[in-house]
């Protein structure tokens, strides 16, 4: 939410904006007109005019991040800055005195702790500390002529049975950009391109369909760590074998993807959730939601009548393909919030026994 969606608080305490500095209010304002604030730079009072304050999350916020794509290394950067501020959001009266002992004792300037914490006060999260992606991330900066030589050096040497490495299919395409006169990548660029190439397809061009085959076989054999119900589930996508049309035309609109949540235990399925879009962070945290919580009200009128609940936490949650955030980006979603999802094994026994009992029936 913006700082346009959020109304201005008038009320003892409220750190606001003016003039482009954060100001808390010391005396709330008694002619509807102005407004004592205190400074926390100059340690002074001032009367500003209602009129030209504005809510501290009016502050441009960084733009929205998939969790699931951030680095380990700059999410751990980003907790490491909010827990220097935590003691300090936890004081809503908080001094310079307090900000400049704070960054002493953190080895900071203390402008940097009020950039931080004017950071998070503008929209609540953690992920208001990670570095934007660059604008230019993923788009291709070579020439069109660099562009053909390298996919044709790929086609034509590294993805046969002549299986060339890297370092080699880099010099080729160097050799080429000398006698045409063009501008040489760098190594780092071809590897790069050499690594976006689908594993299944570089195997199979290089090995053959059957090896590439073997990489998709799943491990077959006990599960380790799933004796009791909750301790792991399974998350797995599939499209329904159905084609939906509309009520109106009867024009085919596709196929309904399918997502299930599933106790390794018990087999019981826990939460799903259906969708025409394809699988991804939304379809996956839709579904542990409508896992995670009470379902009484779902089934209300139906035949079946549980006689106990199967919403509960799991402690471990791991996806069919590697593509999907599991438990790590759930911690990070909860942690990004201010709050902890701390991943533990439900402590209601009555959802165990209810587990237990329809995987005996």
């Amino acid at each position: 939410m913006s700082g346009a969606d959020l109304p201005l608080s008038l009320e003892y305490g409220t750190t606001v904006s003016y003039r482009g500095k954060p100001h808390v209010i010391r005396l709330e304002s008694q002619d509807f007109v102005t407004v004592v604030l205190f400074d926390p730079e100059t340690e002074k009072l001032v009367q500003a005019p209602i009129e030209e304050l504005s809510p501290r999350s009016e502050i441009p916020a960084p733009p929205i991040q998939d969790l699931a794509t951030i680095k380990e290394e700059d999410w751990q950067d980003a907790r490491k800055i909010y827990e220097i501020i935590k003691p300090l959001l936890e004081k809503p009266n908080r001094s310079k005195a307090d900000v400049i002992e704070r960054a002493d004792a953190c080895d900071v300037h203390y402008v940097s702790i009020y950039r931080w914490i004017r950071q998070f006060e503008a929209i609540g999260k953690i992920s208001a500390f990670l570095r934007g992606a660059r604008k230019d991330k993923g788009k291709k900066l070579l020439t069109a002529d660099v562009e053909k030589i390298i996919s044709d050096v790929i086609e034509a040497h590294f993805l046969t049975r002549q299986r060339w490495s890297p370092a080699k299919v880099f010099r080729e395409i160097e050799k080429l950009c000398k006698r045409n006169k063009l501008d040489t990548p760098h190594s780092n660029t071809i590897r790069n391109r050499l690594k976006q190439i689908e594993s299944y397809k570089t195997t199979k061009a290089r090995e053959g369909t059957k090896a590439a085959e073997a990489e998709r076989l799943l491990l077959r054999g006990h599960f380790p760590g799933a004796e009791v119900p909750l301790s792991v589930v399974q998350v797995d996508h599939t499209p329904i074998d159905l084609i939906l049309v509309d009520n109106i035309y009867r024009q085919a609109i596709g196929r309904p993807w399918l997502t299930l949540l599933i106790d390794v235990c018990t087999r019981m399925v826990l939460g799903f959730y259906i969708s025409f879009d394809p699988p991804g962070n939304l379809s996956l945290g839709l579904c542990l939601v409508h896992a995670f919580l009470p379902k009484e009200k779902g089934l209300t009128g139906s035949a079946s009548t549980p006689s106990g609940h199967a919403g509960a936490c799991p402690e471990r949650s791991t996806p069919t393909t590697p593509r999907n955030f599991g438990a790590r980006c759930c911690r990070r979603r909860a942690r990004s919030t201010a709050s902890i999802w701390s991943g533990a094994r439900s402590r209601h026994l009555a959802t165990a026994r209810t587990l237990s009992d329809c995987s005996a029936r």
